[in-house]
């Protein structure tokens, strides 16, 4: 209303315009518009079997995960917020008609999602399940989980732990880009934190970085004197998933790890999953930490297990919903939980805040009154928001991130239809585009000129260059380290040979040293009686035969004890100046191995 159009009206309708009452009339209609838009847009209730999840699951329901692994990631990141139907209301004293929406939510996301909600409600047995932005945001996300790294002695500061987790990653970062050369990315990691025992949790949404820490042998036993003891993810992304489909179960669990190793060599995990077991047969989760030979085993679409072939496909993960661990209803978290004044069990619908009691309590969901658990997928509760959280991505496909794909549930695929998967066609689209605008197209008026071919040309030489000069670089590098190891070698068979060569003359002496002994103290030793017995027995003889004839033998066998005690004393000599000449070859041998230990350092 202007200026002049105010002067003109009536003092009535001035007051109106003072007190707000027609503002508040105009909102009024606005948000009853709005109720009328949302009422015909409604989503239509489907059939859906709410008393059992059938036993004969059909190919497509192996891609759901069990309900108590989900629940494990999502303990204690809960939260339940109030929203007004009509929010301007309240401002404006009127009625206040309000619903209570539960809204999934990541504690990661910002806290400001939490007041976006879709026009998508329903009442199930009184109840108001109403799919909000977030709870959307939550389910088409992938959950990292975190790795955790033990420390010895524990983190307590920040700057320590920032300064340990960059020492990491200057230490793996080397070897990671060795492993992994098209990866063009900076290695870090999204997220880390010191937890409540001292140790570090990181998370990471890169693949190629999961898979890398997937083996204990890539963490470094201590870092800023700090010892590490490291915990490997137990799972690899989707992205190096497969699943072997419908394996009999007349083959054993053994059988099949032995024919699937035998065939791929980059295995990392094989394990049967629970929920496909029937009495036929049962699927099979493959993990192989090499991308090449997961794309190979996904392009042949088979594997032959005993002569039988059975179909190979990627794994999708399907939608995740919250789920409260104080009143075990989706969409909201503990912390902001409005449902419930105590912690309600999970098996009996009663008071939990005596764990004890409830250790062995009679099974009855207090959700439906059924024969199981109350966050059970059986629960018809729980379907029918998980049914309705699909539906919602199914209308909203736009909210999933380039690349993320969601399997969708047989049982929540309507009558006839064939799509088993969620996906964001027009971010895919979009990114394709991006990757096309390199190439310059004339007709494109959207499309960026390319740079003059002469500029074009020097780039690409400067670039060439480059990668010339790296490689020829790194090409000497190897060179200098086999002509280093080569030379290595070489001292090392030197060394060897000159051990050898001294035990073989600590030998040589050993035995020269034994013949001397032995010849010293026995042809001597025994010449020398040998001669004196005879010049006795002689002289005895003479002197009895009183005669002269024995003197010249007596003078033959004199001339013998010379020439014998000449011979030893010479003998001796020489044997002596052997022995000194031992000793200093001994000496020699000693400091040339010395020597060539020193230089070899």
């Amino acid at each position: 209303m202007s200026f002049f159009g105010y002067g003109n009206i009536s003092a009535a309708q001035k007051n109106d315009v003072y007190d707000g009452n027609q503002f508040q009339q105009t909102i009024q209609n606005h948000n009853d518009n709005n109720t009328t838009k949302r009422a015909s847009s409604s989503l239509k209730r489907h059939s859906t079997n709410h008393s059992q999840i059938n036993e004969d699951q059909s190919d497509d329901e192996i891609q759901e995960e069990s309900m108590e692994s989900q629940q494990r990631n999502n303990n204690d990141n809960f939260q339940q917020v109030t929203h007004s139907k009509n929010r301007k209301k309240k401002f404006m004293n009127d009625k206040d008609d309000r619903v209570h929406a539960r809204i999934i939510n990541n504690s990661n996301i910002n806290n400001h999602k939490n007041i976006h909600t879709t026009a998508s409600s329903i009442n199930t047995n009184n109840n108001s399940l109403t799919i909000s932005k977030h709870a959307l945001d939550y389910a088409s996300e992938y959950h990292h989980v975190p790795i955790k790294i033990e420390c010895e002695p524990k983190i307590n500061d920040q700057r320590e732990g920032a300064r340990f987790i960059q020492a990491f990653l200057n230490y793996i970062k080397e070897d990671f880009l060795k492993e992994n050369k098209t990866f063009n990315k900076p290695v870090l990691f999204d997220l880390w934190w010191i937890d409540k025992d001292g140790n570090l949790q990181v998370i990471s949404k890169s693949a190629e970085i999961i898979v890398y820490l997937s083996q204990q042998k890539r963490y470094p036993k201590e870092l800023n004197n700090i010892k590490i003891i490291s915990h490997p993810p137990k799972h690899l992304p989707p992205q190096f998933t497969a699943i072997l489909k419908w394996v009999k179960n007349s083959i054993s669990f053994d059988d099949i790890k032995e024919e699937i190793n035998a065939k791929f060599k980059s295995i990392y995990l094989i394990e049967e999953i629970i929920r496909t077991i029937n009495d036929r047969n049962r699927h099979i989760r493959i993990e192989l930490s090499e991308k090449q030979e997961y794309i190979s085993m996904l392009n042949s679409g088979k594997i032959s297990i005993f002569g039988n072939s059975y179909d190979v496909d990627e794994y999708l993960p399907s939608p995740k919903i919250l789920i409260c661990s104080k009143c075990n209803q989706p969409g909201h978290i503990r912390k902001n939980c409005q449902t419930s004044r105590f912690d309600i069990c999970k098996r009996c619908g009663g008071d939990r805040t005596n764990a004890e009691e409830h250790k062995n309590c009679t099974i009855q969901c207090h959700h439906c009154k059924g024969d199981h658990t109350a966050i059970d997928f059986k629960c018809p509760f729980i379907q029918e928001y998980r049914r309705r959280l699909i539906i919602e991505l199914r209308n909203r496909p736009d909210l999933l991130p380039p690349g993320v794909q969601l399997f969708i549930p047989t049982d929540f695929r309507e009558q006839g239809e064939r799509t088993k998967v969620i996906r964001n066609k027009s971010a895919e689209n979009h990114l394709q585009q991006m990757e096309k605008q390199l190439i310059y197209e004339r007709n494109d008026i959207r499309a960026w000129p390319q740079m003059p071919s002469k500029y074009t040309n020097l780039a690409d030489s400067v670039k060439e260059l480059d990668n010339e000069l790296q490689t020829l670089k790194k090409n000497f590098e190897d060179e200098q380290n086999k002509i280093e190891q080569k030379y290595k070698q070489q001292q090392n068979i030197v060394k060897q040979s000159w051990l050898i060569i001294q035990q073989q003359m600590e030998t040589h002496t050993q035995i020269i040293t034994t013949i001397n002994n032995a010849i010293n103290q026995t042809l001597f030793f025994t010449c020398q009686k040998t001669i004196n017995t005879m010049v006795n027995v002689i002289n005895k003889i003479k002197t009895q035969a009183n005669t002269n004839e024995f003197d010249v033998t007596l003078n033959e066998l004199s001339t013998y004890t010379t020439f014998i005690n000449d011979t030893q004393t010479s003998y001796i000599k020489h044997q002596r100046s052997l022995e000194s000449l031992i000793i200093k070859q001994k000496e020699a041998i000693g400091s040339a191995l010395q020597l060539l230990s020193e230089n070899h350092e």
